[in-house]
């Protein structure tokens, strides 16, 4: 690598470069809501062409950026400190190649530069406001042909400062003291303390942002010092104009070029999760296309999206060429009840050999459930259907359940749970289906609006199911692990062979032939089977080893188990993402509430206590992660909204009052005093540059499913509801950041 880093550079070339004004006023640059977050090197990739050491760059960023600051990722702070790396010769820089390009102000020659834009906007955005919006900038050139006073211009270039007009005084400003000069004075509401992202240590770097207009308001000039002051003012509305449909289709082209790459690496997996990757149904068509017809994927995840019924309608087609997907999950999206009749109108003509389909949270309604029970007439692979957290009513529970009792021998598990229409009168239904069912042997309906005695009728028939309990028992193959190589299938023989007969003894080797330390035995009914799990479950061998037995399960059942299990422990965990928010102004609504906070991640929830219509002043907040409720704790508590300082706290329950006292500001928690599983970073679409209005999406909910599987669970427990998706999207002006 032919390294020309400057690590102590004699002068910081960005503070004083100048390239000049844009004559005329193009379109804005500001189009991203098809544009996802990528890794840095991802972000880099398109710009070889124009800065061929970029990819040496990054790997100098990333070695340097290990431990980023302001709760930013390597990938980031990474953004901002490439931004500020000085190259030989200063050409080369890419902060010099990358400003040149913003110069242009052309939109289709920054079609390369979108990953790094909506990369380093978004990091930029993470930054805290500044309370100082006097900054400074000085050129070693006589400029006052160009800036008069009054004039109106407008820079689209990063412009590097410094808030202190002291730290002129260094050298390697490259501000000399002699000579002819300009020092400009810059109002802005619009820049960001970058100090702890550059790559060298400078107290006072400031980086103001693109796309600002400004006003001379003040020129003085002595012997040969020029001193301009500049004021930002607001564009006006012909100025905010988008970019042109060409733009949007080269944009859309080269997100898919990319987004096609990152999809073929999972060509040859038979499991692809693309859970949380804000996919709409523009990217329906490259899923289908890699994950579904090459017939290899066999688990597909596609959970909380934005794929509405059109994206669907692709999925739907793409499975009439497959026959291996057996695992298809879709909770938290918007296909409603039009996506479900494009989906069954496949399923049921058994062009697919699907065993699960998840459908929670997706605004599906009796029409949704009909559709359903359609297919499941004809469907004869089908045997886990999740609908929890829908629109589903006692109409839609009767249609399912007079197929499933008469006309549908597959289905062996049904989640309806979180349906807040079904009521007391789907108790008849249901009992009718299980007295007549062979093949049901799970159920789910808790968290639904049955009464005390509704959830009594259904409990004490759960009970005396003899038929339910005889098919979730029946079960006589048994997965066994943790022996040592000296076992062999004779001694695991014996073993078993005290608890009834064995049909079959296997365990796995490698090539050489030496025991994995796991097998399976297989016995010849099921009650023997279950005395050899209750009895050497925990059975301790010679060696000290103990043996692990249990129900052996298929892959897809054992990865069913398991994300319930993860869904139950998230939902556990959100209880305590709750924010209690006191000194609320009468004016803050719920919807005004996710806005406010909305910037520090994903809100999943917003309440408002009220007496009658009056609000109380106080609510909660809830969000999607421990780190984003720290976080917007650290931040808002003590802020000024409105009318009146809010007061922001931890709550301890949503669903209970907590003191309407306003508390004084609270420290400062350390997010390192509070635990949580580890997360991994997904892509996020449609966030704006942080210098414009944010538009918001809908807020998604998270999942709650059972944490052990049961045959029917009606306990009630506290979950988000449903909301439907809006009919349009809500665009705020009362916050300068967004969310990632």
């Amino acid at each position: 690598m032919d390294l020309k880093l400057i690590c102590q550079p004699k002068f910081h070339f960005r503070f004083f470069n100048f390239s000049g004004e844009p004559k005329a006023i193009a379109p804005s640059i500001h189009d991203y809501e098809h544009i996802p977050i990528v890794t840095l090197e991802e972000a880099v990739e398109p710009l070889v062409i124009f800065i061929p050491q970029v990819q040496d760059m990054v790997k100098l960023v990333k070695e340097k950026c290990q431990q980023p600051k302001d709760n930013l990722s390597i990938d980031e702070s990474g953004s901002i400190m490439l931004y500020t790396m000085e190259w030989l010769p200063k050409e080369d820089s890419f902060h010099y190649i990358f400003n040149r390009k913003l110069h242009l102000n052309d939109p289709n020659e920054l079609i390369p530069w979108y990953f790094y834009l909506k990369l380093i906007s978004t990091s930029l955005s993470k930054l805290p406001k500044l309370s100082r919006r006097i900054f400074y900038r000085g050129i070693n050139l006589d400029l006052k042909n160009e800036y008069f006073l009054n004039r109106k211009l407008f820079w689209y270039e990063f412009l590097s400062c410094l808030s202190s007009i002291n730290a002129f005084d260094k050298k390697e400003f490259g501000f000399v003291h002699t000579g002819i000069r300009t020092l400009f004075i810059i109002h802005s509401n619009h820049a960001k303390n970058i100090s702890q992202h550059s790559f060298y240590k400078i107290e006072h770097e400031i980086l103001l942002l693109p796309g600002q207009r400004f006003q001379i308001v003040s020129y003085k000039s002595r012997d040969e010092l020029h001193v301009i002051t500049l004021k930002e003012i607001s564009y006006p509305d012909s100025i905010e104009t988008s970019l042109s449909t060409v733009t949007r289709n080269e944009n859309l082209k080269l997100f898919n070029l990319l987004f096609r790459k990152r999809i073929k690496y999972y060509e040859n997996y038979y499991e692809i999760n693309l859970r949380n990757q804000n996919l709409t149904d523009t990217h329906m068509n490259i899923i289908t296309e890699q994950a579904i017809k090459n017939k290899k994927c066999i688990w597909l995840s596609l959970q909380n999206n934005q794929i509405t019924s059109q994206g669907l309608c692709i999925i739907a087609d793409g499975l009439k060429e497959n026959d291996s997907l057996e695992s298809l999950y879709l909770s938290q999206n918007f296909v409603t009840n039009v996506g479900v009749k494009y989906l069954t109108e496949i399923l049921s003509n058994n062009y697919s050999n699907l065993t699960l389909l998840c459908l929670d949270h997706n605004g599906i309604k009796d029409e949704g459930a009909h559709y359903l029970a359609d297919m499941l007439k004809e469907n004869r692979t089908l045997t886990d259907l999740w609908l929890s957290y829908n629109d589903i009513s006692d109409y839609g529970v009767q249609s399912l359940a007079n197929v499933l009792r008469s006309d549908n021998e597959t289905l062996m598990q049904l989640y309806l749970n979180g349906n807040k229409l079904i009521s007391d009168y789907s108790s008849n239904f249901l009992v009718s289906m299980f007295e007549s069912n062979r093949t049901l042997n799970t159920f789910w309906l808790q968290d639904c609006c049955l009464s005390q005695e509704g959830k009594i009728k259904m409990s004490s028939y759960s009970y005396d199911n003899s038929a339910m309990d005889q098919r979730r028992s029946n079960f006589t193959n048994l997965y066994v692990k943790n022996f040592g190589k000296d076992m062999n299938e004779t001694k695991l023989c014996q073993l078993f062979g005290t608890y009834g007969t064995i049909t079959s003894c296997k365990i796995q080797t490698d090539n050489n032939g030496q025991s994995k330390g796991f097998g399976f035995v297989n016995f010849e009914r099921p009650e023997m089977a279950q005395h050899a799990m209750m009895n050497l479950n925990g059975y301790v061998l010679h060696d000290g080893k103990q043996l692990y037995v249990g129900r052996f399960q298929k892959k897809s059942e054992r990865q069913n188990e398991l994300l319930r299990i993860r869904e139950e422990n998230q939902h556990k965990q959100s209880n305590n993402l709750s924010l209690f928010v006191s000194n609320l102004d009468p004016l803050i609504d719920e919807q005004l509430l996710e806005v406010i906070f909305t910037k520090f991640g994903r809100v999943t929830k917003t309440h408002i206590l009220r007496n009658g219509n009056q609000s109380k002043g106080v609510g909660f907040v809830c969000f999607n992660t421990i780190e984003e409720a720290t976080k917007a704790l650290n931040e808002m508590n003590g802020k000024w909204i409105l009318s009146k300082p809010i007061y922001v706290k931890l709550s301890t329950n949503m669903n209970s009052e907590q003191s309407i006292t306003p508390s004084p500001p609270t420290p400062s928690i350390s997010s390192a005093t509070i635990t949580s599983p580890p997360t991994i970073r997904m892509p996020y679409f449609n966030t704006p540059m942080m210098f414009y209005l944010p538009t918001l999406m809908a807020p998604t909910q998270s999942n709650n499913y059972p944490l052990s599987i049961d045959p029917l669970n009606l306990q009630t427990q506290s979950t988000k509801e449903y909301s439907p998706p809006p009919s349009s999207m809500l665009t705020s002006s009362s916050t300068t950041n967004t969310k990632q």
